[in-house]
């Protein structure tokens, strides 16, 4: 599918338009940087606080010796 999409939907790509000079590019650039870190951040914790909770029912698995190294579920909540 892919290969038909590249050779028969092929178009050629016309010149970039350059981007007009505005006060406003530096800070859409920085605000969009900071909400994608934010968002990262908070998934991590996210991840890792079901992780912890799961981990915290089976304490047995493989996955809740490793969760034993890292801070418990409501620190990971609080990051979240």
């Amino acid at each position: 599918l892919l290969v038909v999409a590249g050779t028969v939907l092929d178009a050629d790509a016309a010149p970039v338009v350059p981007a007009r000079p505005s006060c406003w590019l530096p800070i859409h650039v920085s605000v969009g940087s900071v909400s994608s870190g934010v968002f990262l951040v908070s998934g991590v914790a996210s991840t890792l606080f079901l992780r912890a909770l799961n981990a915290e029912k089976r304490p047995d698995t493989r996955l809740a010796r490793l969760m034993q190294r890292l801070p418990d579920a409501r620190a990971h909540d609080r990051l979240a």
